[in-house]
């Protein structure tokens, strides 16, 4: 199928949108890489929800060289909202449109942010770099096994700069706690646990209704083939609860900790073994993905553990830890809380001896200056979550998935990308997608 075909957007019986198909003309493979931009950088931010709105004031830093200048969502309710406090805050306008094709297609417009729902987020990255963007994609940037793996094979980091929004990965004392760990400060470190506590509400019971009217619903499912539409999936962000468009809180809050997990343990890759459980005890509600999910993930050639807890309702904390991460060595532990702090704990029972908290602040302002200094430097290796980091992080995650879904223990080889048993396993591996959205061909 040509590039075109690929692309071409296909409406349910909306005429005005039936029409609306964008030749992008070089892949971000053989695109000529930009020059160095030392004048304003320009950004478009797709998804206005929770995630694009935080972000847009770290990135329209005009004092800095960087403006956003068009916004998108399907939801033209969220456009409005978004343009109307825009104009508020920075006395100016904003562009903004629906499909985000268009945005792509400005050549004006030289770096994107995507923080639409996850089903979205490897299909919009790769159409963005295919159109010569820079990216920042929030987590988790792949929904499945099988799009981590086109994720990585259709970037070419030497001339796209791609950075995965798992800001603690730049948060100066987050940084240093990894590197005490390398330096042995609790002795060898042979696991991690991934502490996932976020409480979220019920969302009452499920209720199949018409998409509202100021939602362009073929644009927000794109490559979800799931056609109904279940009432109240809008908000709260209750799409991350639907195996369609995201993958519970494991795929959501998880992918932070998840992801310090392997760093903090040294690991590059996925899991070759895991085992999870879980369920839904609490709410019993319109949601598909579990409220509980424990899982214990092994990498046998390191001989190291990834532990995780994910709870959606009342919990305990543990050592002061409610979401985050505790690493377990030989001679003590590591606390880290959250995306801003860590301590050390050394010993253990009455002979414990705790130090203090290291604390450097929320570092999602530090993330993204350190997206836009790449941009600049045009080296990949200025990244402090380049693309390449989402592999094992998203793959663990997704596997915890598979093994809960499957019931049964999965096992995964890395070197392949495979998924070598249980053969009931194969079904999570890729998803089906809608003609005119699915993936392009690497």
């Amino acid at each position: 199928m040509s590039l075109i075909d690929r692309r071409t957007f296909v409406s349910a019986g909306v005429a005005a949108t039936a029409t609306a198909a964008f030749a992008l003309a070089n892949r971000g493979k053989t695109a000529a890489p930009n020059s160095s931009p030392s004048e304003t950088i320009n950004v478009g931010i797709v998804g206005q929800g929770v995630r694009g709105s935080h972000l847009l004031p770290n990135f329209h830093q005009p004092e800095k060289g960087v403006v956003v200048r068009a916004i998108c969502d399907a939801n033209q309710e969220a456009l409005d909202r978004q343009s109307t406090a825009f104009s508020q805050r920075y006395h100016s306008s904003v562009d903004s449109c629906r499909d985000m094709r268009e945005l792509f297609d400005r050549k004006d417009i030289d770096a994107v942010v995507i923080a639409a729902p996850n089903h979205w987020h490897t299909l919009a990255t790769l159409w963005a770099v295919d159109a010569g963007k820079d990216v920042y994609c929030e987590k988790p940037a792949s929904h499945n096994l099988w799009e981590g793996q086109e994720l990585l094979a259709g970037i070419d980091t030497d001339k796209r700069i791609v950075q995965h929004g798992v800001q603690l990965r730049s948060a100066p004392a987050i940084r240093e706690g990894v590197q005490k760990l390398k330096e042995g400060a609790i002795g060898d470190v042979y696991m991690g646990r991934a502490v996932i506590f976020r409480r979220r509400e019920s969302m009452g019971p499920k209720k199949v209704v018409a998409p509202p009217p100021f939602l362009d619903w073929n644009l927000y499912r794109g490559p979800s083939n799931v056609e109904e539409y279940v009432d109240g999936i809008l908000k709260d962000q209750n799409w991350h609860h639907f195996w369609t468009y995201g993958g519970g809180e494991i795929m959501n809050q998880g992918v932070h900790e998840i992801d310090l997990a392997l760093w903090g343990l040294g690991l590059e890759g996925p899991p070759s073994d895991v085992v999870a459980s879980g369920g839904n005890f609490l709410w019993k509600d319109a949601k598909e993905t579990p409220e509980v999910l424990n899982a214990n993930c092994k990498f046998p050639e390191q001989n190291k553990l990834i532990d995780v807890a994910a709870r959606t309702w009342c919990s305990n904390f543990e050592d002061d830890v409610f979401t985050g991460n505790i690493f377990y060595g030989s001679e003590g532990i590591m606390l880290v809380s959250g995306y801003v702090r860590y301590k050390i704990i050394m010993g253990e029972g009455k002979d414990r001896k705790p130090g203090r908290w290291i604390d450097s602040g929320d570092p999602q302002q530090a993330h993204v200056d350190n997206f836009i200094s790449a941009v600049r430097s045009r080296k990949t290796s200025d990244l402090n979550a380049p693309i390449s980091t989402s592999r094992a992080a998203c793959a663990l995650g997704h596997l915890c998935n598979i093994a809960y879904r499957t019931g049964e223990k999965v096992a995964f080889d890395p070197t392949t990308n495979k998924i070598t048993s249980p053969s009931s396993g194969e079904q999570y591996f890729k998803r089906e997608y809608r003609e005119g959205f699915t993936l392009p061909k690497v």
